[in-house]
């Protein structure tokens, strides 16, 4: 790991969703998903505390959000809540920029799967045009942007 970050904790929130990845020297240690906390921005804020307690990381990261994003209002309602809980806890916290190099997510998770074995039984099968979103889809794209930044 290039940064000065042992112990990093990213999250990332979508409709219906929010999940985190906690790294260590750069590896995943811990990672799941909250559909509580992605019914309100007052419930995001007390999960993301929750596992900043918990975890102590050095770094939270979490979505920039730009005006060509995509996501909607409560989305981004959620990803203010994930900051506002890392500045009230006076930890550092950056906001990586979500950038899609793979074709799809799916195709993002697999090669984030060859890297990290350890998260293979949280691999999504691709959807269906019909079917909603895997809700584990959000933990690689928390994992996707931490090594957005710690790689660097």
């Amino acid at each position: 790991m290039s940064t000065d970050f042992d112990n990093v904790l990213s999250v990332a929130a979508a409709t219906g969703k929010v999940g985190y990845v906690f790294l260590t020297d750069g590896k995943p240690y811990d990672w799941g998903v909250s559909l509580k906390a992605s019914r309100s921005p007052r419930l995001a804020y007390k999960h993301v505390t929750e596992w900043i307690d918990y975890y102590r990381p050095q770094l939270l990261i979490t979505e920039r959000i730009t005006s060509q994003s995509r996501k909607q209002e409560v989305s981004r309602a959620l990803v203010n809540a994930i900051m506002k809980a890392a500045q009230d806890a006076n930890i550092k916290w950056a906001c990586a920029d979500r950038v899609q190099t793979y074709q799809n997510k799916y195709v993002e998770a697999e090669v984030l799967v060859a890297r990290f074995p350890e998260l293979k039984a949280w691999l999504p099968k691709p959807r269906r045009l019909w079917e909603s979103e895997p809700r584990r889809i959000i933990i690689f794209e928390a994992l996707s942007m931490a090594l957005s930044v710690v790689d660097k």
